[in-house]
């Protein structure tokens, strides 16, 4: 498989240390509180993305997460649990008899949920369209390869789920005929979650190499996104209204604003942006090259996508100009340098202080 590089990509990212953190597997944006909510051995973590958390649920749920309509529902490794998302109450906990290890979750956005069962290699079934008498079925009972997460693609009539393997691949159930099929031989190894973003394209999130890779809407294109640096990635999720993917890491949950992706590039050689010195430990320059006069504005955010600074934000003769920055009172860490061009074009330096 062809891996191409983005050409232009901002994106602005927050790691979320903390003590709640010692097992995050599983990511949901949580749209009624907008908050995020991770699973954290047999618990559930409440994260602003801001580095805030609380304990959300103590009702023993581990592993895939999912929010449809007003609750949310989360697996153990043999049974279900929903828990109302503004009084925090769990409504039913449902036991699949038979069950191994179940893992990866999904949902169809009315009253069905599909879970796959890592150890049995099923995927099942749940009906909660009554939440007082939850049902289940199996519904694939033999995957072949080990599944984990699992995406429902309405659009596209069929459940999509990645394998844990070597050269994983991301496999197509049609939801009429049950016709199970290949979309994407990879050579990625151990791929943990799959999620997609608001225009049809997914992303999964893999343990060798430790990257999220994007895939185009037929899966015939691939891009590595760039992130702060990953370690066993597991159950992605997307907050699709502002294009944020969080990423729970054990120990901790990152997450990643794609909102610049697909911003027009300043085009022709107009503008050269640059870092002096960089890694950065206190101090250093950033130079903005101009073919022609004209206005200007040259951002220093944090890795939320906060402003910390603005350098310029003026009228530029053509020519070359060199502006100071002074970073030594920031924090060891990532930042980011963002030049908007009059017609709101944008390009970005990464700027790393020591």
């Amino acid at each position: 498989m062809k891996f191409f590089s983005i050409l232009i990509f901002t994106f602005f990212a927050l790691i979320s240390y903390g003590q709640f953190y010692s097992d995050a597997e599983s990511v949901e944006w949580d749209p009624i509180n907008e908050q995020w909510l991770v699973s954290n051995s047999n618990n559930i973590i409440a994260d602003d993305g801001s580095g805030n958390k609380t304990v959300f649920s103590t009702d023993g749920t581990s592993y895939g997460l999912e929010v449809m309509g007003a609750i949310v529902y989360g697996l153990s490794d043999s049974g279900l649990k929903a828990i109302d998302l503004n009084t925090k109450e769990t409504l039913f906990e449902l036991n699949i008899a038979g069950a191994g290890f179940l893992n990866g979750l999904t949902n169809d956005g009315e009253s069905t949920l599909y879970a796959t069962d890592f150890s049995n290699r099923e995927i099942y079934k749940i009906d909660v369209s009554n939440i007082n008498q939850p049902s289940y079925e199996k519904y694939i009972s033999d995957t072949g390869e080990k599944p984990n997460g699992i995406l429902y693609d309405g659009e596209n009539n069929r459940l999509l789920y990645v394998t844990w393997q070597s050269n994983a691949q991301i496999i197509a159930i049609d939801l009429t005929s049950k016709d199970i099929t290949t979309v994407a031989n990879t050579n990625l190894n151990n791929i943990d979650g799959i999620d997609e973003d608001a225009e049809g394209n997914y992303y999964v999130s893999s343990w060798s190499p430790d990257i999220i890779t994007k895939f185009n809407h037929d899966f015939t294109e691939s891009e590595i996104i760039t992130t702060p640096a990953l370690n066993n990635p597991a159950d992605i999720g997307f907050n699709k209204d502002d294009m944020i993917l969080g990423i729970p890491m054990g120990s901790t949950v990152i997450f990643v604003s794609l909102s610049q992706v697909g911003i027009a590039e300043i085009d022709n050689g107009r503008i050269a942006f640059g870092v002096s010195s960089n890694p950065v430990q206190n101090y250093s320059q950033l130079s903005v090259d101009l073919i022609q006069s004209e206005k200007i504005q040259v951002i220093i955010c944090d890795m939320s996508g906060r402003t910390i600074e603005t350098v310029v934000d003026s009228e530029l003769s053509a020519g070359s100009h060199l502006f100071d920055i002074d970073i030594s009172k920031l924090q060891s860490g990532m930042y980011i340098a963002v030049l908007f061009d009059e017609n709101g074009n944008r390009v970005s330096q990464k700027l790393v202080k020591e």
